[in-house]
């Protein structure tokens, strides 16, 4: 054991002894320990800021979830959620014991989550571009409501749906899953392609109503065309991460072939960088919003009066013959 922590030049083991050797054999202990830290830390922070957007769209005193488009950055917070607050320590649990089929059927889910909330986040803004003036008609909070609730519902029956295939060796019902993955992301491509040949040329006119008496959602519209660029950010870091990491899966499909010590550690690679990408949203997204700005400083001024109560009060007392007074 001691041979498979120090060099690392080994090549694959053979499949009939890797069947029992957990991921802990393929890394050194300096790996592993990087690896850990790097995962806790992006658990902590991930799970902490997406928690906070949730909480802030939810507890809004601007009505957020009144705005469609509310409720597709919620559903990208509580995907983002479930992959700091479970996916990730389910990995971490599996670098030191074989725990692989758990956490890939949850992982598979979360992808699944991930590209429907970002499709949907892409196609509310082709929308805002495509018919700015019916944005409000098209697009309303319960049809938002209800692609949110039914992207989430799909993913659930894909995911079922993937497993069952695997229990019973059915590969055509695996491949469902990888189509429509594939499929949510050729549309996320392809309207970004239309936004940026049209925003260009319809931002000026959009500007130039400003003038006129829009109502709210109206208004929220036309600021969707200035949060583009920051969606274009958080697709292209979701294809940095995300796709490596499906691609992997997709080419390596026998269970057999991702006990090899080359699979785990590319996997360990990928895995590691898509999870940096589910704590790194909330900050491109929402966390420099006005909204969320606001909840922050209530929510420090809750934290300072609360610790200002819980923090012990000094007791004065005398120090006789020196003419000081001391606190405890």
């Amino acid at each position: 054991m001691s041979s498979l922590y120090t060099d690392n030049s080994l090549t694959d083991l053979p499949t009939t002894t890797t069947s029992s050797v957990p991921p802990i054999s393929f890394f050194s202990p300096n790996e592993l320990c990087l690896i850990t830290t790097a995962l806790v830390l992006i658990s902590v922070i991930g799970t902490f800021q997406n928690l906070m957007v949730v909480v802030a769209v939810v507890l809004s005193r601007n009505r957020l979830l009144e705005i469609p488009s509310s409720w597709f950055v919620l559903s990208l917070a509580a995907a983002d959620l479930f992959v700091c607050g479970v996916s990730v320590p389910t990995y971490i649990i599996h670098l030191y014991i074989y725990f692989w089929e758990p956490f890939l059927a949850f992982g598979q889910f979360t992808t699944l989550i991930s590209a429907g909330s970002l499709v949907l986040l892409t196609f509310n803004r082709f929308l805002s571009i495509y018919d700015t003036l019916g944005y409000i008609k098209r697009m309303t909070v319960l049809r938002a409501q209800l692609l949110a609730t039914g992207m989430w519902l799909l993913a659930i029956t894909l995911t079922m749906i993937t497993t069952l295939g695997k229990i019973y060796d059915t590969d055509n019902l695996v491949f469902v899953s990888i189509a429509y993955y594939v499929i949510i992301n050729i549309l996320t491509g392809g309207f970004h392609s239309y936004m940026f040949r049209e925003s260009w040329v319809k931002t000026k006119a959009i500007r130039g109503q400003r003038l006129v008496v829009l109502s709210g959602q109206q208004k929220n519209a036309i600021q969707e065309y200035n949060h583009l660029f920051r969606l274009v950010i958080i697709v292209g870091t979701y294809v940095i991460t995300w796709v490596p990491f499906a691609a992997t899966l997709a080419v390596t499909p026998e269970n057999e072939e991702r006990r090899s010590r080359s699979f785990q550690r590319q996997f360990a690679l990928f895995y590691t960088l898509l999870s940096m990408n589910s704590a790194i949203d909330p900050f491109l997204y929402f966390l420099r919003s006005h909204e969320f700005k606001m909840f922050t400083q209530k929510v420090n001024r809750v934290l300072l009066r609360t610790q200002r109560r819980v923090r012990p009060q000094t007791e004065s007392f005398h120090i006789y013959g020196t003419g000081k007074t001391g606190h405890t």
